[in-house]
């Protein structure tokens, strides 16, 4: 029996004046309870999941920061990605593998990409000639 079905037999029984619970109302009453059961473990689950990870990357940011746990920098900067919209982050991560692969497959095609800033004066002449 599913949530809403299992609701609607409790409240139709509990409205009836002489109530006396048979076996679908115990059903009834047990899916309830195995469906709640079931969402508080799955949510202690994915809580569990989340706080692995905050952990795991607050202990890069202090690495990073070359701080301590009593620093509030490194959980400044956690919290400045938690607060972003899963959207942003999601558009970032597709831009940087799109970015990757494109790198990849310009450097198997033979293409080099370099930054101007290592370019020697007679390569910037060059570009500049051309």
């Amino acid at each position: 029996m599913d949530f809403k079905k299992a609701m609607q037999r409790i409240g139709w029984r509990l409205q009836q004046p002489n109530f006396k619970p048979n076996n679908e109302d115990k059903q009834a009453y047990n899916s309830i309870i195995q469906i709640i059961e079931n969402q508080q473990k799955e949510q202690f689950k994915n809580n569990e999941l989340f706080a692995k990870l905050y952990i795991h990357v607050y202990g890069k940011f202090i690495s990073h920061y070359k701080t301590t746990v009593l620093d509030p920098i490194p959980r400044k900067e956690l919290h400045k990605i938690l607060e972003k919209p899963i959207s942003h982050l999601v558009d970032k991560f597709t831009q940087e593998m799109n970015d990757s692969e494109l790198y990849s497959l310009m450097e198997n095609s033979g293409i080099k990409i370099e930054h101007p800033a290592f370019k020697t004066e007679s390569k910037k002449r060059k570009m500049l000639i051309k």
